[in-house]
């Protein structure tokens, strides 16, 4: 049998084929394992890539590698180009059908002519001229869940449900945030928390070989800074007397988060408070709070290894630590061995440093001290200065998170980190579209927009939306999207794909791609480019949530039961690349974190980090079969029965769990599980007093004109609720704040979204009537007669009765001012009976099965 990777691959391969005729492009062999890395001598530094350029992935060892080199270790193996280009060159033939299979129908449409008009009735002039316009509308109607829309559009009332991008990014975010909430407390938290006792200890023994040396000093703040760490870590673990009283100061001035101060242990470094309170899934569990200041600690605190101020004396702590972490010891490998493990995981996922690190300090110190070095070594002055000369080859960072008064002056801030926050794409598109970028120091751009990230990566509605605002009216700020929007065009798929991070925004290339043949005419107004941005912002404002911890924040300069229905007719959003590169990029994450041994623990209560790979593999699946549908939609091939199943499916275990043990709870089996709320939020970027925050709402819903089974009709779906605001420092929104803040003062939707929403209008249910499908008779459809023909004059047969079930055979019938169906009743006895009764909304329920 061929390995499940492959057999993706070569899935993927034959659709390329089929969207490009006989354009073949064969994709790089996926990289099996990835080497554990160790700390050993490599050659000199060299200077690395730039982060937009692809780096060199062979880190076999922690120091096996060029300082900051960029890339993380075993990139993603690549996946075979499916570009929107590729649709250029459709066969011809598969476009010989009708104009409703085919779903190429004329715009406008006229309404009255579609069969379920009445579910667009709650709708107001204004939204169903344009549903008719543009085959589609969208309004603010502010849902809890995508699949609360599902569930009461498809199964409660038989209507079709369109699935859309929206619903899989965000079936994606809900798998891998607890995901990576397991990740964390099974395996990485366990392990930060041994490495940093090992390190400590370690640091702690060399204190009598330096005593009264010039080097005493900087051990004993080395042993305070790992202090702080593994305080935040175990706020039970005991500290040595020696450092207790700046240990504590350190940790009285993180749990107070009150914004931007020197820090108390190291005066000469400055740091944002407010960044290590716990936000996202880390908010409300202990264990992953103390996780989540103790990496933001690691991430942030920066000994800088060159300044502009001529007095400026670098600092020997970072090389002792990195001395004490190759020399530690765990119970059975090197705290080196299991930093390596960390690192790699989070490199894997997001990146690597934006900083230098033990690996770009081990290289040196092997250089300059030997391979044999201790403590001790490290009092020669002659060997240190010629440390610090080595060391001014290593680059700077690209995102400033050190509050420099020039963007310039980040070539004085190369420095070292112990786990460095990561460099990303979309942070270090903000950092260069903000001052001093753009802008003048009488008008600075501080706070960057989701919009640019959007607009570099080629969304047309989003230029004219930062246009429209007035975003781009700043000096230099086109001349440097272009530059921007030039460096994204140049990344290969290696690239895009060397990151899961990086994989993620991949996704929305072609969601913001231009739509013209062969996609629907829906897709091709010039309306659905804001419906696109904005389901790309969502998933956005999610995908920064999820990874807020690791990825660096840029600063501005200066700062089987009864009958039931079948599924109902559904459509997947006509857009398989999106399904098909997040059903990749769910595949990957298991891979990646499979081939790290990242299993998790044996003694933890499910769902745990095993299962929940199972998950993610699971849903990686799921996706894949949305883009075959989205495909067959692209081709004209008519979905069948099995289409419409997998479409009304649970999208997800996280949803499958909740709707599961809401359904056995009805029958008093356990409590059940609520799904995760939809609203989000983050902060992605910092300027002066103020740090920018992105979020989503609550969903709202989509109608779009589709054809289905030979004709068309108004399918409803959701949509996320995109928000960006500025918000004080000090006042960053939790999840929870957040959430009970949209529901008591929510803030202005962007200015921008006037182009997607018009205002007022609310859903409407309309139960659908339709052959095959069950219903169970309410009790104001208590004794209705069941006639022997369609009409009131024909004789009843019997009356029927509350709860009793009905299944159509035939029908419907316009008799009387009425329409009429014919039913089946007593559908599972031996003498089934059937006649004729009247359609009536109030007097039906659809059996959909729970």
């Amino acid at each position: 049998m061929l390995p499940r990777s492959k057999v993706f691959v070569i899935l993927l391969i034959l659709f390329t084929l089929l969207m490009s005729g006989c354009r073949l492009i064969i994709p790089a062999t996926p990289e099996v394992s990835t080497p554990r890395p160790t700390l050993e001598p490599v050659a000199s530094p060299t200077l690395p890539p730039t982060p937009l350029e692809t780096a060199d992935d062979d880190i076999s060892s922690l120091a096996a590698t060029t300082p900051h080199a960029g890339a993380a270790p075993g990139q993603l193996a690549s996946l075979v180009d499916l570009t929107a280009e590729g649709f250029s060159s459709l066969p011809a033939a598969s476009w010989e059908s009708t104009e409703a299979s085919s779903g190429m129908y004329n715009l406008p449409v006229n309404l009255d002519g579609i069969p379920n008009n009445q579910v667009a009735s709650g709708l107001t002039f204004s939204q169903r001229r344009s549903l008719a316009d543009n085959g589609f509308t969208v309004i603010h109607s502010q849902e809890n869940q995508f699949s609360d829309i599902r569930e009461r559009v498809s199964k409660l009332h038989g209507q079709p449900y369109f699935l859309t991008t929206d619903a899989a990014f965000h079936a994606f975010h809900l798998n891998y945030d607890e995901l990576l909430r397991a990740l964390e407390k099974e395996e990485l938290y366990p392990r930060l928390l041994n490495i940093t006792q090992a390190v400590l200890d370690e640091i702690l023994s060399y204190l009598p070989l330096v005593e009264d040396s010039p080097v005493e000093e900087e051990t004993g703040l080395a042993a305070s800074y790992m202090s702080v760490a593994l305080k935040l870590l175990d706020p039970e673990s005991e500290i040595n007397p020696l450092f207790a009283e700046n240990v504590n100061e350190q940790l009285d001035q993180i749990m107070d988060g009150a914004g931007i101060a020197k820090s108390n242990l190291f005066p000469e470094f400055q740091d944002d408070y407010s960044a290590y309170i716990p936000t996202g899934h880390y908010a409300g569990d202990e264990v992953l709070e103390n996780y989540f200041r103790a990496m933001t600690w690691f991430g942030r605190v920066h000994f800088k290894i060159r300044d502009a101020d001529s007095d400026f004396v670098p600092s020997r702590v970072p090389l002792i630590i990195t001395l004490a972490l190759r020399h530690a010891q765990l119970e059975d490998r090197s705290a080196a061995e299991e930093w390596a493990d960390v690192n790699d995981v989070v490199n894997f996922l997001v990146g690597s440093s934006d900083d230098a690190g033990p690996v770009e300090y081990s290289t040196m110190m092997d250089q300059v001290y030997g391979e044999m070095a201790t403590v001790v070594s490290l009092l020669d002055d002659y060997l240190w200065r010629n440390f610090l000369v080595i060391s001014q080859s290593l680059p700077p960072p690209k995102i400033n998170t050190t509050f420099v008064d020039s963007l310039q002056d980040l070539e004085m801030e190369v420095g070292w980190r112990f786990l460095g926050q990561r460099f990303n794409t979309d942070s270090y598109v903000m950092q260069n579209l903000v001052f001093d970028h753009v802008g003048t120091p009488e008008r600075p751009r501080l706070l960057p927009s989701g919009l640019d990230v959007m607009a570099a990566l080629g969304s047309s509605a989003a230029l004219d939306a930062l246009n429209e605002s007035g975003e781009s009216n700043y000096a230099n700020y086109h001349e440097q999207l272009r530059e921007m929007t030039s460096a994204l065009k140049s990344l290969d798929e290696p690239e895009w794909l060397s990151t899961a991070s990086n994989a993620w925004l991949y996704t929305f290339l072609p969601q913001l791609d231009v739509k013209s043949d062969p996609y629907p005419g829906y897709m091709q107004v010039p309306a659905w480019a804001h419906k696109d941005l904005n389901s790309a912002l969502g998933s956005w404002a999610e995908f920064k949530h999820d990874t807020i911890l690791y990825s660096k924040m840029p600063e501005t300069a200066a700062g089987g039961g009864p009958p039931a229905s079948g599924p109902a007719p559904g459509y997947v959003e006509a857009n398989p690349l999106v399904f098909y590169r997040l059903s990749y990029l769910a595949q990957a994450v298991v891979d990646g974190l499979t081939q790290r041994g990242m299993q998790g623990a044996d003694d933890t209560q499910a769902p745990d980090l095993e299962s929940l790979l199972a998950d993610m593999q699971n849903l990686g699946d799921r996706l894949f079969e949305l883009g075959d549908i989205a495909s067959k939609e692209i081709q004209g091939i008519p979905l069948e029965e099995h289409d419409f199943l997998t479409i009304q499916r649970p999208l997800g275990a996280i949803e499958e769990r909740a709707l599961y043990s809401q359904s056995i709870s009805q029958h008093g089996v356990g409590k059940p599980l609520k799904m995760p709320p939809v609203p989000v939020i983050s902060a992605v970027a910092g300027g002066g007093e103020s740090i920018l925050q992105v979020g989503t709402g609550l969903v709202d819903r989509i109608y779009v004109i589709v054809p289905i089974k030979g004709e068309l009709q108004i399918a409803q779906g959701g949509v996320f609720s995109y928000y960006e605001f500025p918000q004080a420092r000090e006042d960053r929104l939790t999840d929870r704040n957040w959430q009970l803040l949209l529901a008591s003062d929510p803030p202005q939707l962007p200015s921008w979204s006037h182009n997607l929403l018009l205002p007022d209008g609310h859903p409407r249910d309309v139960l659908a009537f339709r052959p095959g499908d069950i219903y169970i008779l309410t009790r104001a459809g208590g004794n209705l007669n069941l006639r022997q023909e369609p009409s009131r004059s024909a004789p009843a047969i019997r009356k029927l009765q509350e709860g009793e079930y009905l299944k159509i055979i035939g029908g419907p019938v316009q008799v009387d001012g009425f329409t009429w169906w014919e039913f089946l009743v007593d559908i599972n006895s031996e003498n089934p009976v059937q006649g004729w009764a009247v359609e009536n909304s109030d007097w039906y329920e659809r059996a959909w099965g729970q």
